[in-house]
């Protein structure tokens, strides 16, 4: 993704309540999410970034990415990834009896 796009506040629509849309987007901070076909829901999302005015959708996506290379930047990664681990061989030893 363009650096660009990671500063702008993000309407999602999808059909379902997908984990890893909400991962990236705090709904009503970060942008919003509104589900597939309904067209309501898709208008307000839309009046409400209007609403927010040029600051206040920057503000927006200034947070969006902050949250994101917070949450997603490499070492947040390997963080995750090393408990996992821990995690996984603490259980194995514990079910073999180390």
């Amino acid at each position: 993704m363009a650096k660009k796009k990671l500063d702008l506040p993000q309407a999602q629509f999808h059909p379902t309540d997908y984990p890893g849309v909400r991962a990236v987007i705090d709904h009503g901070e970060t942008g919003f999410l509104v589900a597939a076909g309904d067209s309501a829901a898709a208008a307000a999302a839309l009046d409400r970034m209007v609403a927010l005015g040029p600051q206040g959708r920057a503000e927006m996506g200034a947070e969006g990415r902050r949250r994101c290379e917070h949450r997603w930047a490499w070492p947040a990664l390997l963080d995750r990834m090393d408990d996992a681990y821990a995690e996984a061989l603490a259980a194995r030893r514990s079910k073999l009896g180390n």
